[in-house]
């Protein structure tokens, strides 16, 4: 099987061929599903620096998990997107329904026109009704993949986030008073550790401001998605503290930890509340 992507964890892997998913668990035979038979593949956040992992669905429930370490995570968000992108290329037929038409005897032509005035209303406004259902659960499908995205970059730059105000956490221990020399140190220890810079946090935070800029504008009406909208702008505002308190802190020790892990829970919270209508789960 050619592998489009594969992604390695700590204690197996994962590929994918344009029909076929290959799951290898250490110590076991590898296990080959078709595309079209996996229903879910959902990425887990990693929490307190412990293993994240990638869980896999089939149609038959069967499920799989593969765990991987923290720094990962983003390798296996984007595995699950090129997984979702390759999937999403079969598009589900419509299905049509053929109506036959009968000749009537020309006597009954007048109210034949009538009756057939009628039908066509009929059809019309069922059609109307059923095409406005459909582009309504098109927008609702669209809008959804759209917070999906949102969500999980919101959590893989959370998790650099994260990691850069427990650093300053410890640093704070030393210095007591938050400075800009923290801050660069902070940096600094990302770029040694996670390969992550001021550059990469910008860029991410530049994408997610924007990212939740359309979603706010989207027009989309209805229960779902009021609440899909709630949970991610409280993840969205959530993660804009977490940004502004890492990169510019403020504060004692003990305020600077108790808003450090007050908008990590609340991200992991409402991305737990999302997973309800986004993945299914």
């Amino acid at each position: 099987m050619a592998a489009i992507a594969k992604f390695i964890s700590y204690d197996g892997g994962i590929a994918f061929s344009d029909t076929t998913l290959k799951i290898q668990l250490q110590g076991e035979d590898a296990t080959y599903i078709p595309i079209d038979e996996v229903s879910a593949i959902k990425v887990v956040l990693p929490q307190n620096d412990a293993e994240g992992s990638i869980r896999v669905q089939t149609a038959t429930g069967e499920r799989y998990q593969l765990f991987f370490d923290a720094d990962q995570y983003k390798e296996a968000v984007q595995f699950k997107r090129k997984f979702n992108a390759t999937a999403g290329i079969k598009d589900t037929p419509r299905q049509r329904q053929a109506t036959g038409q009968q000749r009537r005897p020309r006597s009954f032509l007048i109210p034949a026109v009538i009756l057939g005035v009628l039908i066509i209303s009929v059809i019309l406004f069922f059609v109307i009704r059923g095409v406005g259902a459909s582009r309504s659960a098109a927008n609702l499908d669209a809008y959804k993949e759209a917070v999906s995205i949102c969500r999980d970059d919101i959590n893989a730059a959370s998790l650099v986030l994260g990691n850069m105000t427990n650093y300053e956490s410890n640093y704070l221990k030393i210095s007591g008073n938050p400075s800009d020399a923290m801050v660069d140190a902070a940096l600094q220890w990302l770029t040694e550790n996670a390969n992550e810079n001021r550059e990469t946090i910008d860029a991410a935070y530049n994408s997610i401001q924007q990212q939740y800029k359309d979603i706010a504008l989207t027009e989309i009406s209805g229960k779902e998605a009021e609440e899909i909208g709630t949970s991610v702008q409280e993840m969205y505002d959530a993660y804009i503290s977490l940004h502004d308190l890492a990169l510019m802190p403020t504060g004692s020790k003990d305020d600077f930890d108790r808003n450090s892990n007050t908008y990590v829970l609340t991200i992991a919270s409402a991305s737990r509340d999302l997973t309800l209508f986004l993945d299914g789960g």
